[in-house]
């Protein structure tokens, strides 16, 4: 399956399962899964270069995933649809990342607890974030009804 058809699932399910819009012209578009995906991906190298001199620029990653996992669990509930884009690649690739790269920086000595920490309230403010990015996308596609 292509890229281009993987968005356009992604588009047609949180538009007509999540949001109860239109599928194809409804609160998501091309282009809003494109921008906040690249935001997201785009911190991630970043940081990760960072993180090749200074280790503290990773810490807040594998947090980022795991809550985003629980975010794709939590759209499957909503939608009625547990298996959802993401989904899988979030809880059978990113969360054992994640744990794997936990006990890394725990190693590295990072940081001593690793359910509770800075790095852990920086992945969690970020996925907080995102409810921003949906609620811009809202009131975007209540303007573009009011226009017709």
């Amino acid at each position: 399956m292509s890229t281009y058809s993987r968005a356009v699932l992604l588009l047609s399910f949180m538009n007509r399962d999540i949001y109860h819009t239109d599928p194809e012209k409804g609160l998501v578009d091309p282009n809003a899964i494109l921008l906040i995906n690249m935001v997201v991906w785009f911190f991630f190298p970043l940081s990760g270069f960072q993180a090749m001199t200074d280790l503290t620029q990773a810490g807040w990653m594998p947090y980022f995933v795991i809550f985003q996992a629980v975010v794709h669990l939590i759209i499957g509930i909503a939608g009625k649809r547990l298996f959802n884009p993401g989904m899988i690649t979030a809880w059978l690739l990113h969360v054992p990342w994640a744990i794997w790269t936990i006990s890394l920086l725990m190693k590295a000595g990072l940081f001593t607890n690793p359910y509770w920490n800075g790095y852990l309230r920086t992945g969690l403010y970020i996925n907080l974030a995102l409810p921003v990015a949906g609620f811009i996308l809202w009131m975007r596609y209540q303007h573009k009804i009011r226009q017709g």
